[in-house]
């Protein structure tokens, strides 16, 4: 066997090695590091997530292509043989991946256009929208109010996203509850969160055969919500009345059995129970109790965190 097909398969196991190894060490280190510095703030948790997904990957890119080339030793032979055999396996998986991402970006661009075409407006809530938009000090997205089963309200879409509002919450809510539904929804249009979401589901999906990576997906979803929480609680000041919001329509989205599916590119108001719970929990918190580390602290974790898996997945690896 040529020594190109032996690189091509030290590629292959060593990504499988990387990823498996970083994200079992990573995971318990992120969660160390949150306990032992206390850290209750969002934004610092979905950094380390972030870190946390991206790191093994990383990992094997810098010691691959940089640093490594094991399978120049006569002992890493018979592995890298071994791999080219995986590569028969791994090439139809990650065509599968790519095509499920390529449907995730067209089905959601699809229900999106359809969904501006059947949706309709009116004045008085355009005024509520232009209203909540200034208020972020952004340019007005587009919007549509709709009724279809599996939304209440949603920002949609990578290029110029889109805000969808059910119809039962226009005709149930008053202003101000609106508002607080308005100014959530923009918030993640703000922050970019279903560009930034579709990127992080890639990234799981690219690592799909280490179901840890999941669960670090699953708290930066978490911990995206806690954060569009709090700045719609720090730009109307009234945070007692955002939880009753938010629990009103929750407690509608579960009457009308919205079932919901997320492909990271929507950000839904409501969530799943155990989440819902959590973010309640964590928005009742007095603003002294939430741990908000200096930027120094948080440059050294974040190093920690990047160092340490580097030199760990190296190490093992």
């Amino acid at each position: 066997m040529s020594e190109f097909y032996r690189m091509t398969g030290f590629q292959v196991h060593g990504y499988f090695l990387y990823v498996i190894i970083g994200l079992v060490f990573v995971w318990p280190l992120i969660i160390m590091l949150i306990h032992l510095f206390k850290i209750s703030s969002p934004n610092h948790r979905k950094g380390l997530y972030f870190l946390g997904l991206l790191m093994p990957v990383a990992s094997f890119m810098v010691y691959q292509y940089f640093l490594a080339k094991r399978c120049q030793d006569e002992a890493f032979l018979w592995f890298c043989d071994a791999s080219v055999i995986m590569m028969l396996f791994l090439i139809p998986i990650i065509g599968i991946i790519l095509l499920r991402v390529i449907f995730k970006v067209v089905y959601v661009e699809a229900f999106k256009q359809h969904h501006l075409k059947i949706g309709v407006t009116n004045e008085d809530f355009d005024q509520k929208f232009k209203l909540c938009c200034a208020l972020l000090k952004m340019p007005v997205p587009r919007y549509r109010i709709v009724n279809q089963k599996g939304m209440d309200a949603v920002a949609m879409g990578i290029v110029k996203p889109v805000v969808f509002i059910h119809k039962a919450l226009v005709e149930n809510l008053n202003t101000a509850e609106m508002n607080m539904v308005l100014l959530h929804e923009l918030v993640h249009i703000k922050k970019k969160d279903t560009t930034k979401g579709f990127c992080m589901y890639l990234f799981r999906d690219l690592m799909f055969f280490n179901p840890i990576s999941t669960i670090i997906l699953k708290q930066y979803m978490v911990e995206r919500e806690r954060l569009c929480d709090e700045e719609v609680v720090s730009l109307t000041g009234d945070k007692k009345f955002y939880l009753r919001t938010l629990l009103k329509v929750w407690e509608m989205q579960l009457e009308m059995k919205l079932s919901k599916k997320s492909f990271g590119l929507m950000a839904h108001l409501t969530s799943q129970q155990k989440t819902m719970t959590y973010r309640i929990e964590s928005l009742m918190q007095t603003q002294a109790s939430l741990t908000v580390q200096p930027i120094k602290i948080t440059v050294l974790i974040y190093l920690m965190v990047v160092l340490s898996t580097l030199y760990i997945t190296g190490l093992v690896c």
